[in-house]
């Protein structure tokens, strides 16, 4: 694979969002020929930047160009971060130690012996949930990775169909792409060890995981490439590793394993488009790292979104601005919809071929604004059918996020939400559609856009404003 018409890859996060899925799975997350951070189903996605990758088997460093989620993939690409150095604490009827005969990579008997070790993490945000992977190194320790908890307010773990409870995050580097979470009740499974040393080049290892949110996962693959040196929104990772086995969203924070059942690495992230190219953080680094945070935890308090969004309620009034008695209306030739104070419509039942296009936009920031399209004769199409030609024009996007797709009522009419990310005029942008068909067979479809940074700011502005709609 080549790099993008901008001469870049795009990398991305390994964390899944929070989706419906109804078309065929779509390959690493990282978004792809991105690199992904191997993460949870719902990571905040994070700005755009540059990367460059750099190692002793490379030409001048790459430039990579990050695609934000988590739910979360690079150049030399954006890199997944290994487990460090072992540590070993044993349970009651778990022991502790590596898997096969020291010469091969014997993946049943690993499976067994290794799984229960293996959680699946949801993680709660202010604007939403991801899957994320996360594995024992002690029974009330699970390491991961720092994207997949990055704004959590809340951390359920689970243990197959088990549900473990919460946990707290006892402490986090983003540098590193590393983090530690404490239960509040030990568990009874395989506790791994984090082996203090490099890996070698060709050997066989295997990654544990829940990619797309999928039931546990195992793939394999062999170490491909060292000393991975990669620029990631200007912090320098270095000594990553670089492997072929297969990756996905979800797998971020999971365990990549040698021949002997022990880790050493942790899963980071991927290139989307790529085939065959995913990182992970040492184990040698991480186990230092884990250490610490054991002797000396550094609690951190769970992210309050009611606090945040009180803290940001004057921000979202001047961004989005109240629809009271007082706002104006919008009285179109076949919809009403008020708007706030200050908005100017830029189009008014503009007729663009297959649909008419009415556009209030925000004064101050172009990326905001609400959008009403009418589309003639599309009752004849089902939801499904017109979520599929919606899509259409996105899904091969790179920079193309799904955030939610959940059938709903609008206005009394059966509809469709549908929540995505992706990159436009210059920003990242969050975008949110509501599209039916009235009794005359006439579909319709409210929009609402804002920076993704800013959108869950608001949400509920634009939730209220999409409530005015009504059909004339």
């Amino acid at each position: 694979m080549g790099p993008d018409p901008a001469g870049t890859f795009l990398i991305r996060e390994w964390a899944v969002k929070s989706r419906s899925w109804s078309g065929p799975v779509r390959c690493l997350v990282a978004t792809c020929a991105a690199v992904v951070l191997s993460g949870c189903f719902s990571t905040p996605t994070k700005p755009q930047t540059s990367l460059q990758l750099e190692g002793p088997d490379s030409s001048p460093a790459t430039t990579v160009k990050p695609t934000a989620v988590t739910d979360t993939v690079s150049s030399d690409t954006t890199l997944p971060v290994l487990a460090t150095t072992a540590i070993t604490t044993t349970t009651p009827g778990i022991k502790s130690v590596g898997v096969g005969d020291g010469s091969t990579l014997n993946l049943p008997d690993l499976m067994d012996r290794v799984s229960t070790g293996v959680l699946r993490l949801s993680v709660t945000t202010c604007t939403g949930t991801s899957t994320g992977t996360g594995f024992l190194i002690a029974p009330d320790l699970v390491a991961t990775v720092e994207h997949v908890v990055d704004g959590a307010s809340r951390i359920t773990l689970s243990q197959g169909a088990r549900d473990l409870g919460v946990g707290t995050v006892i402490g986090r580097d983003p540098k590193l792409d590393l983090a530690l979470i404490q239960m509040d009740t030990p568990v009874k499974g395989f506790v791994f060890d984090l082996r203090n040393r490099n890996p070698r080049l060709g050997e066989e290892v295997a990654a544990i995981g829940f990619p797309l949110g999928l039931p546990l996962t195992v793939t394999r693959g062999i170490v491909s490439g060292l000393d991975r040196n990669v620029s990631i929104a200007g912090t320098l990772r270095k000594g990553l590793w670089q492997t072929d086995a297969a990756m996905n969203p979800g797998n971020s924070g999971g365990p990549v394993l040698d021949r002997n059942g022990e880790v050493i690495g942790l899963v980071d992230a991927g290139i989307q488009d790529a085939n065959g190219i995913a990182y992970a953080q040492t184990a040698r680094v991480a186990q230092s790292v884990f250490t610490q945070w054991r002797q000396a935890p550094q609690p951190e308090a769970l992210v309050d979104c009611a606090a945040s969004r009180t803290a940001s309620t004057t921000i979202a009034a001047q961004a989005v601005g109240s629809t009271s008695a007082s706002s104006p209306v919008h009285v179109g030739q076949r919809f009403t919809l008020a708007y706030p104070v200050g908005w100017k419509i830029v189009a008014d039942d503009v007729d663009k071929g297959a649909y008419f296009d009415t556009t209030i936009r925000s004064p101050d920031i172009s990326l905001r604004f609400i959008r009403v399209d009418r589309t003639p004769d599309a009752g004849r199409f089902t939801l499904d059918e017109q979520l599929a030609q919606a899509r259409s024009g996105f899904i091969n996007r790179p920079d193309y996020q799904e955030l939610r797709v959940e059938n709903i009522k609008f206005r009394g009419y059966p509809a469709v939400i549908w929540a995505f990310e992706v990159d436009r005029d210059g920003g990242r942008v969050r975008v949110e559609d509501v599209f039916f068909a009235d009794n005359t067979g006439t579909g319709w479809a409210v929009l609402t856009q804002a920076p993704a940074e800013e959108y869950a700011n608001v949400a509920d502005e634009f939730a209220q404003i999409r409530e005015t709609f009504a059909i004339r």
